[in-house]
């Protein structure tokens, strides 16, 4: 069952007046990224449980937007991920309900 994913990078003033979103946080830790997924036309590799999560929550009907933290924040750059989980209290504030 593939699954594609598209990932749109969102810069500070989009943040101020964000897209509607929804957003999945969960612990990072423990898992390695094995699943691979079709993103932008490329292969990525997620966790099991963002996997299973995209399966779950995805709409057949229409494109869903999903912020979910461990691929939307670069695991493997330390400098990014300390910018990213800086802003996420500010991220989860403006997403759709």
């Amino acid at each position: 069952d593939e699954i594609r994913i598209e990932l749109n990078q969102a810069s500070k003033p989009s943040i101020d007046a964000p897209p509607q979103y929804e957003a999945l946080s969960y612990t990072w830790g423990g898992q390695t990224p094995t699943r691979p997924v079709i993103c932008n036309n490329g292969l990525l590799l997620i966790t099991e449980n963002a996997f299973s999560s995209i399966r779950r929550l995805r709409c057949h009907f229409e494109p869903r937007k999903l912020w979910i933290d461990t691929i939307c924040i670069n695991q493997a750059l330390a400098m990014e991920k300390t910018t990213q989980v800086a802003m996420v209290a500010e991220i989860y504030s403006k997403l759709t309900v």
